[in-house]
């Protein structure tokens, strides 16, 4: 059970998600979900000139499976569920650096839980070329504060997650920004401390899913005049450790299967 893999690849991640905003993918990236961009784009009747990414951490496939009605309120956003392999070591700087840049650790360089300045062309790179108003909203010292810093995006780093999320909708209000990627980790830390399915734990991913409604909410008010794609977009998944506490970078299904949820929303002024 625990060797049954999902199919479809992180690396192809990078390139349908600029294949949507119809840019160019970063220079190495794998190839889009065709078939994944052709159904986003028809149901908004076009192309999209607004993304919203949340990366939430550490939210396995099996851990949705099992309390999915949790997840509800997030996915009655979505229109799709796309099953997704991550890659290993399954670690977060390493699984957010093929997020984002389209290939195998091997070639971004990261391979252990190390956070180093990702040299390697990665979306941000491509947004930044096609003139895309850019910001990254995560947790201060958080991989995705390190790994993709030192580009001429707009960075918004603050003490935790709740912060992050009250910023990120502050930004959605000022309706400057074309791409907004928004990353929260209550759920790994206290998934780490007590174990995945601890009650604090369950209550972090909950609160992870408050946030994204959160996140959507504010793009259906103030994103009226843009036609919106909205992503759901995890690391890696997490398995209960023999000492009781949660880990995960090993090569078993239960951290490697993640799902990733795509949705819509059409702008409404139009």
């Amino acid at each position: 059970m625990d060797k049954i893999y999902n199919s479809i690849s992180l690396t192809h991640w990078a390139g349908t998600i600029a294949k949507c905003f119809d840019i160019e993918p970063p220079k190495e990236a794998d190839t889009p979900l065709e078939w994944l961009v052709d159904a986003l784009k028809a149901d908004v009747g076009g192309k999209f000139d607004r993304v919203l990414i949340y990366n939430p951490d550490a939210q396995a496939q099996w851990l949705i499976q099992k309390y999915t009605e949790d997840y509800a309120p997030m996915m009655k956003y979505m229109k799709y569920t796309i099953p997704m392999q991550t890659v290993m070591p399954s670690f977060t700087p390493v699984c957010f650096g093929t997020m984002y840049t389209g290939v195998l650790p091997v070639v971004h360089g990261i391979q252990s839980y190390s956070k180093p300045i990702i040299k390697t062309d990665c979306l941000f790179d491509a947004l930044l070329r096609a003139g895309k108003k850019t910001c990254l909203a995560a947790v201060e010292g958080c991989s995705m504060s390190k790994i993709f810093i030192d580009r001429p995006i707009d960075y918004c780093f603050r003490p935790y997650d709740g912060e992050v999320v009250d910023s990120a909708i502050e930004l959605i209000k000022e309706d400057k920004y074309d791409f907004l990627a928004v990353y929260n980790q209550e759920y790994d830390d206290n998934m780490h401390a007590k174990g995945p399915e601890h009650p604090d734990s369950i209550q972090a991913y909950r609160n992870h899913v408050a946030s994204f409604v959160r996140l959507a909410e504010a793009v259906k008010e103030h994103w009226k005049d843009h036609n919106t794609l909205i992503v759901w977009a995890t690391d890696h998944g997490v398995h209960l450790a023999n000492e009781g506490y949660g880990w995960h970078g090993t090569d078993i299904a239960r951290d490697l299967n993640i799902f990733h949820f795509f949705g819509t929303i059409p702008a409404s002024n139009k």
